[in-house]
């Protein structure tokens, strides 16, 4: 569901994987991990501090 530009104008297609690496690894969340992320060591994404429990973004379902 991200608003991706499209595949020829490749410095944006760049940008936005840039942005979406700095945001929460929960789909719905938009917030920052920049300064505050947690590294889930199940599943390797980057969550803010109220996602980073495994039980909270589903690792403990797989």
């Amino acid at each position: 569901a991200l608003d991706l530009p499209s595949t020829e104008d490749f410095d944006a297609l760049v940008l936005a994987a840039m942005k979406a690496d700095n945001t929460c690894g929960l789909a719905k969340c938009r917030a920052s991990v920049v300064t505050l992320g947690q590294l889930c060591p199940h599943c390797n994404r980057r969550y803010c501090l109220s996602h980073c429990l495994p039980e909270i973004h589903g690792c403990g379902e797989r």
